[in-house]
């Protein structure tokens, strides 16, 4: 049973008098939680509870509008259950995925619910556009970030409340748990960051030119070099995102570079990369969402060009021996 007075610490509760649904009501935390004078209502696709309506809320979902959420969805991923109805329905891999959708088809007056990490910082770009519909929706009032393990995950508490005008330029309010510690975190183009902890304003600042430049895909072009490198953005517990020979995507480099130019640009940017990793927590949050840890393709190109710009003066020549 998961803890609300924790997990939804210093969140805007709904109004007195608001009709509240909890989709996923599978034990009494909505209840002990809201206000005694809120108008709950409790579905749950069990046989028995002692609060809830028998529905099962993603395949038969409740119409939000006029209503507040709180709830802890499913966070099943494909694979653990037999039946994969539900992620062919909803053309996704997870089923706290498939619960943002219906919120998406239904806007609610606000609400609080309890997600993996992996929602806020997934790069995926399905990831990005469902986190983009859902903020162009909703405006978040405050995040609870979880940096304990709970469910398997690392997860993220959302407050938030229905938008009536376009989002503008914002910063919302984030708290780092055990730690208590405040922060603002900012819409990114990649994932959702932490104030000054966002790699593309604080890392490699100078611009390169354009005769130098990386890039995926194929064929090479007779300007090429084929890097001997390639780029792994998958991140496990024994082994960090960084450079691989192994598997990725295929890199060129425009220009002439030596293979002892490659071999040290893996060893700068695997050195930036860790060094990052073990003083921020943004963008590299280590969210075990469905079982995998990711850095962008693009986020690794743009710190590589910027790396490699940084060995050369401007008068020189992108070659590198």
């Amino acid at each position: 049973m998961p803890d609300y007075d924790a997990f939804f610490k210093g969140f805007t509760k709904p109004p007195k008098g608001s009709i509240v649904i909890d989709p996923f009501a599978d034990d009494e935390s909505t209840a002990k939680w809201l206000d005694k004078k809120n108008i709950l209502i409790a579905y749950s696709a069990k046989e028995s509870h002692p609060l809830g309506l028998r529905l099962d809320s993603l395949r038969d979902p409740p119409k939000y509008a006029g209503t507040y959420v709180v709830t802890t969805p499913p966070w099943h991923k494909k694979g653990d259950i037999a039946d994969n109805t539900l992620f062919d329905r909803y053309g996704t891999d997870n089923l706290y995925k498939c619960f943002i959708r219906t919120l998406l088809k239904s806007q609610a007056l606000g609400g609080s619910i309890l997600v993996p990490l992996n929602f806020l910082v997934g790069i995926r770009d399905s990831e990005k556009k469902r986190r983009q519909d859902f903020f162009t929706l909703y405006k978040p009032l405050r995040f609870n970030v979880f940096q304990t393990i709970w469910q398997k995950n690392l997860s993220v508490a959302i407050n938030f409340v229905a938008r009536h005008s376009a989002p503008k330029d914002e910063f919302w309010p984030a708290y780092l748990y055990p730690s208590g510690d405040e922060s603002i975190l900012i819409p990114s183009r990649n994932c959702a960051t932490l104030s000054g902890q966002d790699p593309y304003e604080t890392g490699y600042k100078t611009k390169p030119e354009k005769h130098i430049s990386i890039r995926t895909g194929s064929p090479q072009k007779a300007s090429d070099t084929l890097l001997l490198i390639r780029v792994r953005t998958h991140d496990t517990v024994t082994q960090r995102a960084g450079l691989a020979t192994d598997e990725g995507s295929i890199l060129y480099v425009r220009g002439v570079l030596s293979k002892k130019a490659q071999y040290r640009l893996l060893r700068d940017f695997n050195e930036w990369l860790n060094n990052w990793r073990s003083q921020t927590n943004s963008l590299f949050m280590s969210c075990n969402a469905e079982g995998r840890y990711y850095i962008s393709i693009e986020f690794a190109i743009e710190a590589m060009t910027r790396i490699l710009w940084s060995y050369f003066k401007p008068s020189q020549s992108p070659r590198m021996t």
